[in-house]
């Protein structure tokens, strides 16, 4: 399979998770993510997002895509996690919130000055606020009514 393969069957198959957690995807999804990471797409010093396919632009994936690649980043453990998992913290937490969060904002921050890199920032603006959106409907401690 080419790189561009497995990461549409990682896409595929964390659309198919989001809906209901499935086994036989997840085990897709560890398999894909193990082999890209074995190959160059997923070198140590690839960024994170683009180690597990995430690409933004009017090259990069669509949204709903997109969005799959995030909710997996954000809930669930996948292998490529390994390297950076101190920095990011475990699955579902506010670090790993936070964390791409942050990196989002960065990447949207360091390129998105550039005319042709105006596609590519409507597309981190938004995943950014959709990180953040997520985080306090997921997360956020919820307000007593007592």
């Amino acid at each position: 399979m080419t790189d561009e393969q497995l990461v549409r069957l990682v896409v595929n198959c964390s659309r198919a998770i989001a809906k209901d957690w499935c086994t036989p995807a997840g085990e897709l999804i560890e398999r894909a993510m193990a082999e890209l990471d074995r190959r160059s797409i997923g070198s140590n010093e690839s960024p994170v997002l683009r180690r597990v396919g995430y690409r933004v632009g009017a090259a990069g994936l669509r949204w709903l895509d997109r969005k799959a690649l995030i909710d997996l980043i954000l809930n669930h453990e996948v292998p490529v996690l390994k390297h950076w998992s101190g920095d990011w913290g475990q699955p579902a937490t506010r670090q790993r919130y936070v964390m791409l969060y942050k990196t989002l904002k960065l990447y949207a921050g360091r390129f998105g000055g550039k005319p042709e890199m105006a596609h590519a920032l409507a597309n981190w603006l938004h995943d950014a606020d959709y990180v953040r959106q997520s985080y306090s409907v997921n997360l956020q401690p919820k307000a007593s009514t007592t």
